[in-house]
């Protein structure tokens, strides 16, 4: 049966030891294996195969499974190399019992001597086309550019660092591509596509370019659609396209309309007074986009074709005040005017009959279709409801009087000094001698006055003066003040220099100081020099005069000179009045 296996490899004490594991075949073991086949014997060996297993003729100088272990050689010669440490040992062979020695290597190291490095990259443990390169113990890869990781394991996605900006971003090997959504091109789906100039999208209409699209105007084509491929029934669109009734007939791509009477236009939109639609003489008037009649009085219908009752004239033109019709019975009320009655209004009320029209005792008098009230004194109004109210007349009561109104009459309320039935006349208030202490009563226009004598006090002389009996001293003078409760206290009013109650008292620091000696002192001397100088001037003058008559005329002595210089001093000087001090 042919077998299947795995070499394996591992070093025990320097030596590099390789073995098979013989696998049994899940198809057949019909194939031989060759053990030479990777040719294990190391410096000159030859590789022989045994049956399953493989064996290696060294030469003269080498020893071992793999030749690898010199002959004749010991610690002594430093055999071991790149670090490793070495170990003495007797080594049996066909020749007998020799010296020899074992290296143990360094990491990354080995061969009888530690002369080799392990190359890891042997097993080709890099991926996707990388570059192995060898390090001590370990390994390195070099990734082709698109891939990463130890082993280059991993393919970079470029999407993440690259964006389609209208579009799928699918990775690749070393690189990406943009998938754009339609309506977008470019590398990076940012590149709008004029759909309007490398295609003809629209069949009918305007094609409009948009960032990535586009769209058909399909209007006034009469088509719809998103190529305007599609043919619109304009009679069945909402709101209709044929307006006020119009009757619609579809075409290809297009309509008609069929306007109703007082309509023109394409859809029948327009408004036409020119058709004489409106009827018994009613007037066509335009209003948001519509005709429409404008009846006269008591006709009716759209276009004013119907005549309601009213128009017949059932009610009295001169009792009615409006005739109400209802269009749909066809039945009509006389609304009468004030005074009448009946279903026409030719009939009058007498509305003397109804108790409460004349008030307050008027007398009614009934007339055709109305009445009149004969009001008695002290009413008015047309139905003598209203109180006549005489206050309204200004100033009706004199000298501040108030007036106050009741029914039919009125009177004054007098101000205080006034009476009458208009407050027209002065109280003489002097007539119940409101004055005190026998004073005298001065009656005036709505009021009085007490002329009272320096004895008394107060409006009606009802207090005594209390000067009387107050003695102020010292030329002191005697006043009066008011109290709270209307009495009279008297004090003194001091000159200077006095105090005290009575200005018993003198007050030195308000003494006079008389000036008048210095200032005479200065002014005396000044008045005599002038009194001295006109006296002179008057001599010199009085002289002249005289020299001068003298001379002229005759001289008349006056009456002063004949009698003597007399001047009666009784009739100059009158005798002051008596000062009263008390």
């Amino acid at each position: 049966m042919d077998k299947q296996g795995i070499f394996h490899r591992f070093i025990i004490i320097g030596i590099t030891v390789y073995y098979y594991l013989s696998l049994p075949s899940p198809i057949s073991c019909q194939t031989d294996i060759n053990f030479c086949k990777n040719d294990s014997c190391e410096n000159g060996g030859s590789c022989y195969e045994q049956d399953t297993d493989y064996g290696c003729n060294c030469s003269n100088e080498w020893t071992g499974r793999n030749c690898n272990i010199l002959v004749n050689s010991s610690c002594n010669d430093v055999p071991c190399k790149n670090g490793g440490s070495c170990q003495t040992i007797n080594l049996t062979t066909s020749s007998g019992v020799i010296e020899s020695f074992n290296c143990t290597c360094m990491d990354g190291y080995h061969g009888p001597t530690c002369e080799q490095m392990i190359d890891l990259c042997v097993d080709v443990p890099c991926s996707n086309n990388a570059t192995c390169n060898p390090l001590p113990s370990t390994y390195q890869c070099i990734c082709q550019p698109g891939f990463t990781g130890v082993r280059c394991e991993t393919n970079i996605d470029d999407c993440t660092s690259n964006g389609c900006e209208y579009g799928d971003c699918q990775d690749g090997l070393n690189g990406y591509y943009c998938n754009c959504t339609e309506g977008w091109t470019g590398k990076y789906c940012n590149e709008d596509v004029d759909e309007c100039n490398t295609t003809t999208p629209c069949q009918r209409g305007v094609c409009i370019n948009t960032q990535g699209g586009f769209y058909c105007n399909c209007n006034g084509t009469g088509y719809n659609g998103t190529n305007c491929a599609d043919e619109v029934d304009e009679c069945s669109l909402v709101p209709a396209q044929c307006k006020n009734g119009a009757n619609c007939t579809n075409t290809e791509g297009s309509y008609n309309c069929s306007c109703t009477l007082g309509y023109t236009g394409d859809d029948c939109d327009i408004p036409d007074c020119n058709a004489n639609q409106c009827e018994n003489n009613s007037t066509c008037q335009v209003k948001d986009q519509k005709w429409m009649c404008k009846c006269l009085e008591y006709y009716f219908g759209d276009q004013c074709e119907t005549a309601g009752p009213c128009t017949y004239g059932y009610c009295d033109d001169i009792n009615t005040n409006i005739c109400q019709q209802d269009e749909v019975t066809m039945n009509y009320t006389c609304v009468c005017k004030q005074g009448w009655e009946g279903e026409n209004c030719t009939k009058d009320i007498d509305e003397c009959l109804i108790p409460s029209t004349c008030l307050n005792g008027a007398t009614c008098n009934n007339l055709n279709g109305s009445y009149t009230c004969d009001c008695v004194p002290g009413y008015t109004g047309y139905n003598c409801g209203s109180d006549i109210n005489e206050c309204l007349t200004p100033n009706l009561c004199l000298n501040g009087g108030t007036c106050n109104d009741y029914l039919n009459y009125f009177n004054c309320t007098c101000t205080a000094g006034y009476k009458g039935d208009l407050c027209g006349e002065d109280v003489d208030e002097c007539l119940s001698t409101p004055c005190k202490n026998n004073q005298p009563c001065i009656n005036s226009e709505g009021s009085f006055s007490c002329n009272c004598s320096e004895n008394y006090l107060g409006n009606l002389c009802q207090h005594n003066n209390p000067c009387d009996v107050e003695t102020c001293q010292n030329g002191g003078l005697c006043k009066t003040n008011v109290t709270e409760d209307n009495n009279y206290v008297p004090f003194c009013e001091c000159v200077n220099g006095y105090e005290g109650a009575r200005c018993e008292r003198a007050d030195p620091s308000k003494q006079p100081v008389d000036d008048s000696v210095n200032i005479w002192a200065i002014i005396g001397p000044i008045i005599a020099i002038l009194v001295i100088i006109i006296i002179i001037v008057a001599v010199v003058f009085f002289r002249m005069a005289r020299k001068k008559r003298a001379t002229r005329g005759q001289y008349c002595p006056s009456q002063q000179e004949n009698a003597g210089a007399r001047v009666e001093l009784g009739n100059v000087l009158k005798k002051p009045p008596q000062e009263r001090l008390i």
